[in-house]
């Protein structure tokens, strides 16, 4: 293959990564409303969309850093030391440009992509630890460590005066 088809094929491969960084940002932005809604079954079907592209983008990076590898060669750069901001500076025209414009905007989703996630974690720890205060709360309720038997004395799990008990 010659430089510039081997360049269009970097250009075809950066795009579709953009592409599917850009749905997993819409999914990130929908798991945020779905982990506020704490509906698991919505949460389920937002980890599985995820994993379909992660894998997706797992292959288009294999597949960036295989053309890459050619690239190197066709411009006598050594796997080693070739990265994308030293690709740029050998490359020269509408090629240059268009190879420019879609790494900083696929570094710049990548960035949101990051961001998101992050953010969906914290919310996904505070819930988690919602829920647990609550179980907490209704197992004190419905195990107290003490409370008052028919005597007055502090007595060890009795049913009597809970909120809530084990019998009903």
């Amino acid at each position: 293959m010659s430089k510039a088809e081997l360049l269009n094929s970097l250009l075809g491969i950066m795009d579709d990564e953009s592409c599917n960084y850009e749905l997993l940002l819409g999914i990130l932005d929908d798991e945020k409303g779905v982990l506020i809604r704490s509906n698991l079954q919505e949460l389920i079907a937002s980890n599985t969309r995820k994993e379909m592209i992660v894998r997706k983008s797992m292959v288009l990076e294999r597949s960036r850093r295989d053309i890459l590898r050619e690239i190197g060669a066709a411009f006598n750069i050594q796997d080693s030391r070739i990265t994308m901001s030293l690709l740029i500076k050998r490359v020269e025209g509408a090629q240059k440009e268009k190879l420019e414009e879609l790494w900083l905007r696929l570094s710049n989703i990548i960035q949101d992509v990051l961001k998101k996630n992050k953010a969906n974690q914290s919310l996904a720890a505070a819930s988690a630890g919602y829920v647990n205060s609550w179980a907490q709360l209704l197992q004190n309720l419905m195990h107290p460590a003490s409370a008052y038997g028919s005597s007055g004395k502090f007595a060890n799990n009795v049913s009597y005066g809970r909120i809530l008990n084990s019998i009903g």
